[in-house]
């Protein structure tokens, strides 16, 4: 069945088999409706299914389409965890009752934020909460742009 490492156990068992089927595990409705539920009585039923031509094979994606989608899938990962961090700084100075007059993450911004960072304005622990946050959105940013280059 289509998992997350569908693609690696077929490439293993291809050598030693005629043909590799993946099936679409929600379209292979039957195994979900079995009273026992079991790995043998799973292989045997997707094994009758493939006889009679009824189990829902995937599209198997080539080597690059599935090199593509693992960068994707990492991207997508980073730019999650950026967006996390700068949710941080934005809920740190709101928690302050700071709001910024631009967007924070623009070149006007981001030079607002450092002369409030050198400033007393905030808390010494927000402070370093903040710089900690724009450490970290700068290093996953930089390595967004090296994933992009790669996927160029």
């Amino acid at each position: 069945e289509s998992t997350t490492n569908a693609w690696a156990v077929a490439d293993l068992l291809e050598p030693y088999v005629a043909k590799v089927v993946v099936s679409n595990a929600l379209a292979t409705k039957a195994i979900a409706w079995a009273k026992v539920k079991t790995d043998k009585v799973d292989a045997r039923v997707l094994a009758q299914l493939l006889r009679c031509d009824y189990l829902p094979e995937v599209w198997r994606p080539d080597e690059t389409i599935r090199r593509m989608r693992r960068l994707s899938k990492r991207r997508m990962a980073l730019v999650k965890q950026t967006t996390m961090a700068r949710n941080r700084i934005h809920a740190a100075l709101a928690q302050c009752l700071i709001h910024p007059e631009k967007p924070l993450f623009s070149k006007a911004g981001q030079r607002w934020l450092e002369q409030l960072l050198q400033s007393d304005t905030l808390p010494e622990d927000v402070r370093e909460a903040i710089r900690h946050d724009l450490d970290l959105v700068r290093l996953l940013e930089r390595q967004i742009e090296a994933l992009e280059r790669s996927m160029a």
